[in-house]
């Protein structure tokens, strides 16, 4: 097993925790828990039982190990599992009852079309596909059955959603919210926030006072090390026998062997950092933003680390881990501090005018005596559709097409500047479907519908099938692996 340097899946909880191929023998060696009864039921759906081999089955499939479990336990992760598990048991059941299914022969033309295994000519590459299965340490018939279960959903969800047609006042709809024109008055509210030269010392005396233990720096001495086929193979080549040596150094980690006994027995060269502070470049090694993070996040000394680095793999030990206030006199502490306190400023204010607007307690007056009390000038804007950034950020502009008329709301412009807007008006503009563009919004409108119709589909999916659990069952998982 490769640790937590492998994460495959695509699942929720691949995206929050970092994926560990769970030990095969682990369902077998529960014991009891699975003995006698209905303890080896999950649940059911209807008459259709889930059984805690399946559980485990499932949990299998998303890469995580014992370890991330148990830390996780009291945030719900299992009971998350099951909830995937169950959907996903609820899917089969209605594709069995459609009689959708893939054939080994169509399950092949679609793996063999999947562009992370073509080689430079756009063939099917075996030897490409073997390397992500060791690489990602998946089974070829763990990977091949989640492909034929995820392209029977995308047969089902084209099956529900089949015949949908956009009728012209919904595709109307879909071009008038991205494209009609809105008139903006606007304030600049820089001007009402705290700034570098109007910090006092006092303030700044306070603030540190206040924060101490929040303003200490985390100081962090480790050894690194890089662990590529040359080194542990003499090798070029990312073969069998390279990957191998790496399941044997994790494997090794496991069984606490210490990062200098991992060394000396690979004769690996070793990298000593007494100061790591989000190094990118550490001799000639260029280290990935996800292990700088892991490294700066650490907060467990000895404790052996083997990470995927793009195209080598890195081992890594934190052997002292000290947090201290950085002398306070220095300018560039100071400036820092001042900093804080000005985006502190920023925020305070924001929340106190945003919380008025919720509350619809700012009008015009206070509008205006805003401008009349920090000398701002009210400008004028017009944004002409959705994708007119050249002065609003992405997400203020989403927000701003989401408004009424005459409404308020704070904004945040290319500058990272914040400003107080008013929307003054809403001109919408006709489309027809001769249109040049009506075809796209034909399309956008379609999605739509379908992500309604697919809500409609779940509705009818809880009205269908009776669910029910065995909490018991899933409390007796829940203590096994605390």
């Amino acid at each position: 097993m490769l640790g937590s340097i492998r994460n495959f899946s695509k699942t929720i909880y691949a995206k929050i925790l970092l994926g560990v191929i769970i030990v095969p023998f682990v369902f077998w060696g529960m014991g009891s828990v699975f003995r006698g009864g209905n303890t080896n039921v999950v649940g059911k759906i209807n008459n259709h039982k889930i059984s805690t081999k399946d559980f485990m089955n499932h949990l299998n499939s998303l890469n995580l190990s014992n370890e991330m479990i148990k830390e996780n336990i009291n945030n719900s992760i299992l009971e998350e599992v099951v909830a995937d598990l169950v959907n996903k048991k609820l899917l089969l059941l209605e594709m069995d009852e459609l009689n959708i299914n893939i054939s080994d022969s169509s399950l092949s033309k679609i793996l063999k079309k999947n562009i992370n295994f073509l080689d430079e000519n756009n063939n099917f590459s075996r030897i490409k596909y073997e390397k992500y299965l060791i690489t990602n340490n998946l089974s070829a018939t763990i990977f091949e059955e989640n492909l034929r279960h995820n392209e029977k959903k995308r047969i089902l969800f084209n099956y529900i959603s089949a015949g949908t047609y956009s009728p012209f006042f919904l595709v109307k709809n879909t071009f008038n919210n991205q494209n009609k024109k809105i008139s903006i008055e606007m304030i600049n509210l820089e001007k009402t926030y705290k700034n570098n030269t109007t910090v006092t010392e006092d303030e700044i005396l306070k603030f540190i006072k206040n924060n101490k233990d929040k303003l200490k720096e985390k100081k962090i001495s480790l050894n690194i090390t890089l662990l590529d086929p040359m080194s542990l193979v003499s090798s070029k080549d990312f073969n069998q026998l390279f990957f191998d040596k790496i399941d044997e150094i994790d494997n090794e980690i496991v069984n606490g062997i210490k990062f200098n006994e991992i060394t000396n027995k690979y004769k690996l060269k070793t990298i000593s950092i007494d100061s790591f502070n989000k190094k990118k470049k550490i001799d000639d090694l260029i280290l990935s933003d996800e292990i700088i993070n892991q490294i700066i996040n650490t907060d467990k000394i000895n404790e052996v680390k083997l990470m995927d680095n793009g195209n080598e793999y890195i081992l890594f030990n934190v052997n002292k881990i000290t947090e201290t206030l950085p002398d306070t006199e220095t300018k560039e502490f100071k400036n820092k501090i001042i900093e804080l306190i000005v985006n502190e400023s920023k925020f305070e204010t924001n929340q106190l005018l945003l919380k008025k607007i919720n509350t619809k307690s700012f009008n015009n007056n206070d509008f205006v005596n805003l401008t009349k009390e920090n000398d701002i000038k009210i400008e004028q804007l017009e944004v002409k559709n959705i994708k007119d950034n050249d002065f609003f950020i992405k997400e203020s502009l989403n927000e701003i097409f989401g408004m009424p008329i005459n409404h308020y709301t704070i904004a945040t412009n290319k500058n990272n500047e914040n400003f107080l807007i008013f929307i003054k008006n809403i001109n919408k503009i006709p489309i027809n479907k001769n249109d040049k563009n009506y075809s796209k919004f034909y399309f956008e409108t379609g999605i739509n519908l379908k992500n309604n119709i697919y809500s409609t589909y779940d509705h009818y999916l809880n009205n269908k099938y009776k669910i029910s659990m065995n909490q018991q069952t899933i409390d007796r998982l829940k203590n096994y692996f605390k």
